[in-house]
């Protein structure tokens, strides 16, 4: 008797039109669409006037996309980022964890795992280097789109979304960040590069003036997930395509790809 009349704890409260904004979401989870808002509406169990309001919210933050000529809406670019970081959140890290510790051993320089979100790559696991340093990487902080690794990732993703990230990034760049100045089409052949090679160097982004060399983590579908990024802690360390530095961060990168059940090498460098 005591059991039947112990009282079950409170529901946490919550914010309602976010649980709201899911419904109108949750058809998306089993198909991208594009839908109609006659068709979200009756799926939501909303009336088109209030589904309208929180479709303009949810475009507006790139949830959701418009059609303006079919009047229709599709997954946008934060829900695609959303999904690439919590793929990559799964597996990526207990995959890398013991690789990196020996690229940062052999090394010596600081080591960190970035997945990509919708500011950037952000740092899900950083091992510092063996030498003191005047700076740290934080786990959670974000790099620059065209930063290393975010060259990395990038070079992997479709082309139209290659685009609006490059020309949003290169808007956004200050004279003091290495691609400042850069023209679409400039980036869009060091991705080509960063594909052929399997490697990303010479960024210098996060630290000016010290480079660091970054490499696509792929998994079995042969998309990139997560990028593999060695930070110099001199400026002396050689972050040219054929030296030891970035042979043993692609000879790595391949190590977690294949952890991660990709069939094939991220590269194979020509002499």
């Amino acid at each position: 008797m005591a059991d039947k009349q112990r009282k079950k704890p409170a529901e946490a409260r919550g914010i309602q039109s976010v649980e709201t904004a899911f419904r109108v979401i949750e058809p998306f989870l089993a198909s991208s669409g594009p839908f109609t808002l006659r068709y979200l509406a009756e799926k939501s169990g909303m009336s088109p006037t209030s589904l309208h309001f929180y479709l303009v919210s949810l475009v507006r933050v790139g949830l959701l996309v418009r059609n303006e000529t079919g009047n229709t809406f599709a997954l946008g670019p934060t829900a695609i980022h959303l999904g690439l970081a919590a793929l990559a959140n799964i597996d990526v890290v207990q995959a890398a964890r013991e690789p990196m510790q020996y690229l940062r051993d052999e090394l010596g320089a600081p080591v960190c795992l970035s997945v990509w979100s919708d500011k950037g790559p952000i740092i899900v696991l950083h091992l510092p280097g063996l030498r003191t340093s005047y700076w740290a990487l934080q786990v959670g902080a974000v790099l620059p789109p065209l930063s290393a690794a975010g060259r990395a990732i990038l070079a992997y993703f479709p082309a139209p979304l290659q685009k609006e990230i490059i020309e949003r990034a290169l808007q956004a760049s200050l004279p003091e960040d290495p691609w400042y100045g850069s023209s679409l089409d400039q980036i869009l052949d060091v991705l080509k590069e960063i594909r052929r090679t399997g490697l990303s160097p010479r960024s210098g982004a996060v630290v000016p003036g010290f480079p660091s060399i970054a490499s696509p983590i792929l998994n079995s579908e042969g998309a990139a997930v997560a990028a593999l990024t060695v930070m110099a802690n001199t400026r002396a360390f050689d972050d040219s395509l054929k030296g030891r530095n970035a042979e043993v961060v692609l000879q790595v990168a391949q190590q977690i790809s294949h952890n991660l059940g990709a069939s094939a090498p991220v590269s194979a460098i020509k002499s």
